[in-house]
C-alpha cells in the first residue's frame, strides 16, 4: 500500500511562517486497485531536526493506516525538500 500522487493540493493561509496546513486528495494504490481519499496535513518546521508532519484522513481507507501514513510522509518530505509544495 502506497501513495501514488496528491491531487487538488491546496495550502491554507496561515500567519505562522513555520507552520503550514494543506488539503489534498491522495491516490492510494494497494491490493491491485486504486482509491482516492481526502486528506489534511500540516508541516511544522522545528528549530532542530526534521519537520513534524501530522496527517488526518476525512474518510479512512479500508487498508492498514501505518504503511499509508509512512508512504505519505515520505512523499511529503520529498515534495517539501524539492520545493514542490505550494
Amino acid at each position: 500500500m502506497k501513495v501514488v500522487e496528491l491531487k487538488e493540493l491546496k495550502r491554507h493561509n496561515n500567519t505562522l511562517h513555520y507552520f503550514r496546513e494543506f488539503k489534498a486528495v491522495a491516490v492510494l494504490e494497494g491490493a491491485g486497485k486504486q482509491i482516492e481519499r481526502a486528506v489534511a496535513f500540516s508541516i511544522e518546521k522545528k528549530p532542530f531536526g526534521k519537520p513534524e508532519i501530522i496527517i488526518s484522513f476525512e474518510e479512512e481507507p479500508e487498508w492498514p493506516l501505518l504503511p499509508i501514513i509512512s508512504s505519505l510522509k515520505s512523499l511529503l518530505m520529498e515534495l517539501d525538500g524539492d520545493g514542490r509544495l505550494p
